[in-house]
């Protein structure tokens, strides 16, 4: 009844939202997810689209969560040269400023560095979401950083053949340098390395300049469709996504509020920012209606 509502009707938002908590009841979250991305995608910018995207994130955390746990839970039988060689993650990069205000930028390189290398379609590159988790499960998450040592064990449970990790630091007043390096869990050796400098106002031209580096580095040809991609530029204010690193900090910690605070400004200094302003809507949806808990909770979205 509920095909036959969408056929009639195909924006008609409640049968895909029933259908969609069929699909979790049943504890078949790809379909559900699949039922919550068609309404979404037909009709992205109403309440219930909104509020079901919001959903969708919720449903592949929580997917992912469960991976995790059951990856510990089997880490003794895992193999990591059955990890596929073309899988890649991006670790928090390390802050040698000095300046704690400037902390955030360790999620927020390690983020645009794996939106970019996700854009190579010879590469699977595993989400941030995912990195953070599994620190969360194993009580990383406070200290934030992952000491070399531990490299191979977080590659091996994250599934990621290659771990790229880096720093940045501030030689002198307004301009910055980054290095990045490429870790083989299964050789444990650096198999690619490179580095950048210059002005603050180029930071996001030698993030490109690092993302290119470390595929050079590791022979990963792209094509020219790939590298347009990557030299998108999603802010040209370091402001905008300085305010934007700090959202997606306090959205891994849980505090909407204080994240989307944070997303408000990076749109307010940048309206462009269209990562901000996806972030700032994903949040906000979160805050007016909580839907962590049991899916009884989204039968109260209105259309």
């Amino acid at each position: 009844y509920l095909e036959k509502a969408k056929s009639v009707d195909p924006n008609y938002g409640k049968a895909y939202l029933y259908l969609g908590m069929i699909y979790e009841r049943q504890n078949d979250i790809p379909k559900a997810v699949k039922e919550y991305s068609s309404y979404y995608q037909r009709m992205p910018f109403t309440p219930m689209g909104r509020k079901l995207k919001a959903r969708i994130g919720i449903l592949m955390r929580n997917q992912i969560a469960s991976e995790i746990k059951t990856a510990i839970q089997q880490e003794k039988s895992l193999s990591v040269a059955s990890i596929p060689e073309n899988t890649i993650a991006v670790i928090y990069f390390s802050n040698h400023t000095g300046n704690d205000e400037l902390d955030p930028l360790r999620k927020g390189i390690a983020d645009m560095m794996t939106t970019d290398l996700s854009q190579v379609k010879s590469l699977r590159v595993l989400e941030r979401t995912r990195l953070q988790l599994l620190m969360d499960e194993i009580g990383l998450a406070s200290q934030g950083i992952i000491d070399p040592e531990s490299k191979p064990r977080i590659g091996q449970l994250l599934g990621a053949r290659r771990l790229v990790s880096g720093g940045f630091s501030m030689p002198q007043q307004g301009s910055i340098r980054m290095d990045s390096v490429s870790n083989d869990i299964v050789s444990e050796k650096i198999d690619a390395e490179t580095n950048v400098s210059g002005k603050l106002d180029q930071f996001f031209m030698m993030e490109k300049q690092l993302v290119f580096g470390i595929l050079e580095s590791l022979n990963i040809e792209i094509t020219q469709e790939e590298r347009d991609a990557i030299q998108k530029i999603p802010t040209e204010s370091f402001l905008a996504f300085l305010a934007y690193c700090r959202g997606i900090d306090y959205e891994d910690r849980g505090m909407y509020r204080e994240a989307s605070s944070e997303f408000k400004r990076a749109v307010e200094i940048d309206p462009n920012f269209s990562m901000a302003n996806e972030k700032l809507n994903e949040v906000e949806t979160l805050i007016e209606t909580p839907m962590t808990g049991s899916i009884n909770e989204i039968t109260k979205l209105e259309q």
